[in-house]
């Protein structure tokens, strides 16, 4: 017995080894089955992204009449704003409130705009926006020219909205404003990061030259109501909003010759989507703080009408509007508010978190939000 135990040590010790060359192999051929795998998955395939574009494009369509796409592509094909623009809109014109009479040039040129200014104020009154889903050239230039042409539009709204509140149409320069902030939603509407973060940018431009209004205007609680209803929801929803758009742009990937290579499949779920992901998500963020912050402005200001002084801090009105508008998405922390001699200051704390005096140089990183910089209008007292 005690033989047949050695013989059988002496037989495992003397089993030959697999060669490195068999480890080697059998982890190619387990690679060469992922990528097989990949490839033949329909999801991964060029003519299943096809279909699910196609399927996403029957789910989004709408009727034409509802369509604010109709008339923005009217527009497009029908203004020219660069052609003879008087340069006083193109600078002074967006900082602040301005007369017809000290500029006559430049009311000449607006008026010569009134059909486009009317047509997009039409389609304002449109609550949704769909913009065909294209594949290959077709959807980049198309994408490029409605992109390019959303900012001209906007300052064109903000040049004939300040004209306006100069000249006391207060009722028509938020309706510009609500225009500009319409055409921004209809932008973020669109599941794709070329209109999404564009979408951002113009409502952004929007609140950061409607606060003036809020704060310094010749504005009732009625206008005031009326921007708020303007204004974007303050609710993190990006989980969802990220969802669509992930799917979106891999659905695009794959259209493109070469994008099944394995690597390249790692590359993009271990790297690429998370780094786009935190991009888009710092502007989403800085684009609710905005719409949050516009909200307190809004509700300081009506205290401000009803109480003919700033409030003493934001204790006095957290009993208004939904508890985030609060909430500094920037950091989860509070928005800071402190009162001046004759106005007030409100800012974030940034990333970071730490009240740094509303300062944005030397390594902090804090958000003034008011009194607001380099905005001609900015510089008039505040309304009593």
């Amino acid at each position: 017995m005690a033989e047949q135990d050695i013989e059988d040590k002496e037989a495992k010790t003397t089993k030959p080894k697999r060669p490195l060359r068999w480890w080697a192999g059998m982890v190619m051929l387990a690679a060469a089955a992922v990528v097989a795998l990949l490839w033949l998955s329909k999801r991964l395939t060029v003519a299943s992204a096809k279909q699910r574009l196609a399927a996403i494009e029957t789910a989004l369509a709408i009727p034409e009449e509802e369509n604010a796409a109709v008339i923005y592509s009217e527009v497009l094909a029908n203004t020219d704003l660069a052609s003879s623009q008087p340069a006083f809109l193109s600078r002074a014109g967006l900082t602040g409130p301005w007369l017809s009479a000290d500029h006559p040039d430049a009311a000449e040129w607006l008026q010569g705009h009134q059909s486009a200014i009317s047509r997009l104020l039409e389609a304002s009154q449109k609550q949704k926006c769909h913009l065909p889903l294209a594949v290959g050239t077709a959807y980049a230039a198309g994408r490029v020219h409605l992109v390019r042409a959303v900012r001209p539009w906007a300052q064109l709204l903000v040049s004939a909205a300040n004209n306006d509140i100069a000249e006391g149409r207060i009722d028509a320069a938020l309706k510009k404003y609500r225009c500009i902030m319409r055409m921004a939603a209809h932008l973020q509407q669109q599941p794709l990061i070329v209109y999404f973060l564009p979408g951002i940018a113009i409502d952004a431009f929007a609140m950061g030259h409607i606060k003036s209004l809020i704060v310094q205007g010749d504005v009732t609680d009625g206008h005031l109501d009326m921007i708020e209803q303007s204004l974007g929801s303050t609710q993190d929803n990006w989980d969802d909003i990220w969802t669509e758009l992930w799917e979106m742009e891999g659905l695009y990937e794959r259209l493109e010759p070469g994008n099944w290579d394995f690597l390249r499949w790692l590359k993009r779920i271990f790297s690429s989507k998370w780094d786009l992901s935190r991009r888009v998500r710092t502007y989403y963020v800085q684009l609710l703080a905005a719409r949050r912050s516009s909200l307190i402005l809004i509700a300081v200001r009506k205290y401000k009408n009803q109480n003919a002084r700033w409030p003493q801090s934001l204790a006095d009105i957290t009993h208004v509007g939904p508890p985030e508008i609060f909430i500094d998405p920037l950091n989860a922390g509070s928005f800071v508010y402190k009162l001046t001699q004759d106005t007030f200051t409100l800012y974030s704390t940034g990333k970071n978190n730490i009240d740094e005096n509303g300062n944005h140089t030397g390594g902090a990183d804090d958000w003034l939000i008011w009194p607001a910089k380099n905005r001609g209008a900015q510089r008039r007292p505040p309304a009593e």
